[in-house]
């Protein structure tokens, strides 16, 4: 159970046994380590790969009760108390937050999204490759609606590049290419 990977029909039984405690009390003693992290670091963005000084991963703790919460399987008590010292339920979501924020005080404070491939915010996430990956996503049609309208709030689709998927006639096959930078090729051909 302390590393979650008791199977429910097995915590049924154990809960049946009236041994709960002893589950809750691990539940406690792992929680403790997270309430530490939290209370050094300010946050729950805790790596996978994170491991206490004595051992204990951490990570993989916190990404177990991910997948139980998104399972139902957590109990509102365990909620609150991991809510109680912010206790991120989806990352890539956060993920996406943090890099559109820092898009977002970088249009703010330069009027525009130029910035260099290298520009990193405090997210620490390379921006340029964010931006096109969503850019991207907006134009095959998978960006989800409300990404979409925060984008437009800083104006992230103007003078996108264009992605296109490039023919591979020795194999006969279609293979996507990287990413094809023709930012305003028709606009200037109609100019001409």
């Amino acid at each position: 159970y302390r590393n979650g990977k008791m199977k429910p029909a097995r915590f049924q039984k154990i809960q049946e046994l009236g041994l709960t405690e002893m589950l809750e009390s691990s539940f406690d003693s792992c929680y403790r380590y997270a309430v530490e992290f939290y209370e050094k670091n300010h946050h729950l963005r805790v790596p996978c790969s994170f491991v206490c000084e004595d051992g204990y991963k951490l990570g993989i703790w916190l990404r177990e009760l991910r997948y139980k919460y998104h399972k139902n399987w957590l109990s509102q008590e365990k909620i609150d108390k991991l809510n109680a010292i912010g206790m991120i339920w989806n990352m890539m979501e956060y993920r996406w937050l943090e890099a559109y924020e820092d898009c977002r005080t970088y249009y703010e404070e330069h009027g525009n999204l130029d910035f260099s491939y290298s520009y990193r915010g405090k997210s620490e996430m390379p921006l340029k490759n964010w931006l096109r990956n969503c850019q991207k996503e907006y134009q095959e049609g998978t960006l989800s609606p409300e990404h979409t309208d925060q984008l437009n709030e800083i104006h992230a689709f103007e003078n996108m590049p264009i992605f296109q998927k490039k023919e591979n006639i020795s194999e006969n096959q279609t293979i996507e290419t990287d990413i094809v930078i023709l930012y305003v090729k028709e606009f200037l051909q109609k100019q001409i």
